[in-house]
């Protein structure tokens, strides 16, 4: 089965969010997502591992020319910025730009599903407070390469 780019990104989306949901969507076959070994290529496209790692490295710099700042000698003086931001609670983040998207309180019925889901699981998730952020800035540009959400 072959998947559009956009169906790829909302699964990519959705099933890190609620692995239930995404399942149940699955099994009905309404609409055709991955499977769970092409969710697990497609989520594992960039190999962690500590240390440096050279072809993160040059994807960032495909990144960046991307964005046009190698086209001319001014764009190129940049810097590589590394930023911890504390986040503040309901707000919603666009996992795809990093922008926000919207101020929400699930109160009553969002954080009761995610009660009654973690008492099921005798687990607690707590939502990341902190985000880590990789900017690449000039002079005159400023551009967001990557945004990762974390708690400690």
């Amino acid at each position: 089965m072959r998947c559009q780019p956009m169906i790829i990104r909302w699964c990519l989306f959705i099933r890190p969010k609620s692995s239930k949901a995404y399942d149940a969507v699955r099994e009905t076959s309404f609409i055709n997502l991955l499977s769970t070994r092409k969710f697990f290529v497609y989520s594992h496209y960039i190999k962690s591992a500590t240390g440096f790692q050279t072809d993160v490295v040059q994807m960032l710099k495909e990144e960046v020319a991307k964005i046009g700042l190698f086209d001319e000698q001014w764009k190129s003086d940049v810097g590589l910025l590394f930023d911890e931001v504390k986040v503040k609670e309901n707000l919603v983040y666009d996992n795809i730009t990093g922008e926000l998207v919207v101020y929400v309180d699930l109160d009553s019925v969002g954080n009761q599903i995610l009660e009654h889901e973690n008492l099921a699981n005798n687990t607690s998730s707590k939502p990341a407070k902190l985000m880590l952020v990789l900017m690449v800035r000039g002079v005159t540009t400023s551009s967001v390469l990557l945004c990762c959400f974390c708690n400690n």
